[in-house]
């Protein structure tokens, strides 16, 4: 009893961890760039961000494995908006800044979607509940390729080796189309 509650937490903080210190770095992050005004605590947003980045893992604490990603806490197509809009709506009209908000409630959430794509689970449905037939799974960079596999739909299986890959090169071209995009998204 011991032992399977001591590999529980500890699955849960290998898990976590990376995404909490994500959810700290963009609070952190967006203070600095954003520099709202204060009219609310200094620690609010970082909180705030350790618990937008944890919480896709609640899920965890109810089927007690941290493998799962099947619940709509794991839907970014669902979560990423819908943390955008609560931070809008909840903090935003009550302490302005809309857009500080906004990104606080939504940039860890996609940052701890991104990590359960590259960590070891069993990928991300990054479509679902739309189109809840491919997982991705981001596996490496090599030789200026992303290679990532997207889940084979009739497949029942989670071997990689039923799983279609893909690349995508990475160029200039695409490293400052996606600068261009992130200065547009800031500015």
């Amino acid at each position: 009893m011991i032992k399977k509650l001591w590999i529980a937490l500890r699955n849960i903080f290998i898990d976590v961890s990376p995404d909490g210190f994500s959810g700290l770095l963009v609070a952190h992050v967006l203070l600095k760039l954003l520099q709202p005004s204060l009219n609310f605590p200094i620690w609010l947003p970082y909180v705030l961000g350790l618990v937008c980045a944890g919480a896709p893992d609640l899920d965890t604490f109810s089927k007690g494995s941290v493998e799962g990603h099947k619940s709509w806490l794991h839907y970014p197509a669902i979560m990423i908006p819908a943390g955008a809009i609560f931070g809008t709506v909840i903090f935003g009209l009550f302490y302005g800044n809309i857009a500080f908000w906004a990104l606080l409630f939504s940039l860890p959430l996609l940052l701890h979607f991104i990590h359960d794509s590259l960590g070891f689970a069993e990928g991300i449905k990054w479509t679902a509940p739309f189109y809840k037939h491919e997982a991705v799974k981001i596996v490496k960079v090599q030789n200026r390729k992303i290679v990532w596999f997207v889940e084979a739909p009739m497949s029942k299986s989670q071997s990689l080796l039923d799983w279609e890959m893909h690349t995508l090169e990475i160029t200039f071209d695409l490293l400052y189309d996606l600068a261009v995009v992130l200065i547009l998204v800031l500015w």
